[in-house]
């Protein structure tokens, strides 16, 4: 046990994702971006257990066996709503302390982690964070807050955008006390995250080449130093891309990256685009005819 407090780490992750389905099962050598994840938060010295929520679907059955066969636990919980299924998830696994980490993060150090839980627990914060503002590759963001202040913004955040990114309610928030966890050195530009097919390139050279499932955050810099070529092909995607665009505009994106160029510029796909609906039957169809 890492203190008198139940630490958990909570991994929200979905395969339903519009930009880049099935992401977090992605293989990467011989492992999935998510077993990945989950190996690396294992090695974390303070926290206690380790929760995967997913979205209650049957289109997310792969990625709950999956998880399961890798001998993790999984909470199942609202597909939009990530305030509740968290506050549910913590509190079916009775956590006191929380450490919300993303499942398109396979390379989350468990050494920042680790700091991050120690600032939070010695100092009484409500809210331990490391992107506001950012100073760490995107990719390396957590977010540590306890479950009386979680319980807070399950009851009390009524934004779709508060329920659906879980702690913007308490960085908003000034009566919360907040510290932002920073490197000396700003990497903010750095793209580490997988949200996309380009991001997915990246992180795959970064293991091929480090040869090492457990690198860490000093070891992936000093590559980046020697051998920058292989961090291109995603440096055009700004950060935090995701949260900027809607579902229309994401399901754009993902067509564009499916169907030829040619057939894009013509008038009536142009029509299409503009509709949200259609654009979702054409990804459905996309999806199963990729």
């Amino acid at each position: 046990m890492s203190s008198s407090k139940k630490v958990v780490a909570i991994v929200q992750a979905r395969v339903s994702s519009i930009r880049f389905p099935y992401k977090v099962l992605q293989k990467i050598g011989n492992k999935t971006a998510i077993q990945i994840l989950l190996e690396r938060l294992s090695f974390s010295k303070k926290i206690d257990k380790i929760v995967v929520a997913i979205p209650k679907d049957k289109k997310e059955k792969i990625l709950k066996n999956h998880i399961v066969n890798l001998g993790n636990e999984v909470f199942e919980g609202h597909k939009t709503d990530l305030v509740d299924r968290y506050y549910k998830a913590a509190k079916k696994f009775k956590a006191d302390v929380i450490v919300r980490v993303t499942g398109d993060c396979p390379l989350i150090d468990v050494n920042i982690l680790d700091e991050m839980v120690e600032k939070f627990l010695l100092n009484k914060f409500h809210l331990v964070l490391n992107y506001k503002p950012p100073t760490f590759p995107n990719g390396l963001d957590l977010a540590i807050t306890d479950f009386i202040r979680l319980k807070e913004v399950w009851n009390k955040a009524r934004k779709s955008s508060d329920r659906e990114h879980v702690m913007p309610y308490l960085i908003r928030n000034k009566s919360y006390k907040k510290f932002n966890f920073k490197n000396n050195v700003n990497f903010s530009k750095e793209r580490w995250t997988l949200d996309e097919k380009e991001d997915f390139q990246v992180i795959s050279n970064i293991f091929k080449n480090l040869k090492n499932y457990h690198c860490n955050f000093n070891e992936i810099i000093r590559l980046r130093k020697s051998k920058p070529k292989i961090f291109y092909a995603n440096k055009n995607i700004p950060r935090d891309e995701g949260s900027k665009l809607n579902t229309g505009q994401k399901l754009w994106k993902r067509v564009k990256q499916i169907i030829p160029f040619h057939i894009l510029n013509t008038k009536e796909f142009k029509k299409i685009s503009k509709n949200e609906v259609l654009l979702t039957n054409l990804m459905v169809w996309c999806n199963k005819n990729r």
